[in-house]
């Protein structure tokens, strides 16, 4: 028990070293290129990103992080070590963020300026 204790300990102090993680920025797995996947996560090199992406071609989007362990030479371990630095989605602009709405949700009310 205290091997399994230390061993997250470790990777996840490793992980937190990681200039990617400090630089906080994510790779969409849905989105990048053999290269970009290549040269921003851990323990995977040209070879395995291109695996990545065709398999992508082939079965569509993946749903869910832990799908990436369904392409050949991506196991459990790389996956852990790079979980933190992989996104299924593209991160939301500025504009995506104040977007307006839903259909049915109201504005919220401005509070009347004084002396009108």
């Amino acid at each position: 028990m205290f091997h399994l204790v230390r061993s997250i300990l470790v990777a996840s102090f490793l992980v937190l070293l990681s200039p990617f993680a400090s630089a906080g920025e994510l790779i969409n797995i849905n989105k990048a290129d053999a290269a970009a996947i290549a040269e921003n996560l851990s323990g995977i090199g040209q070879s395995k990103a291109v695996a990545i992406v065709e398999y992508r071609k082939a079965n569509g989007n993946f749903t869910s992080i832990d799908d990436l362990t369904k392409v050949k030479g991506i196991g459990n371990k790389i996956l852990d070590r790079n979980r933190a630095l992989i996104s299924l989605t593209s991160k939301p602009s500025a504009t995506t963020a104040k977007a307006s709405p839903a259909a049915g949700e109201k504005k919220p009310v401005q509070p009347a300026a004084a002396g009108s």
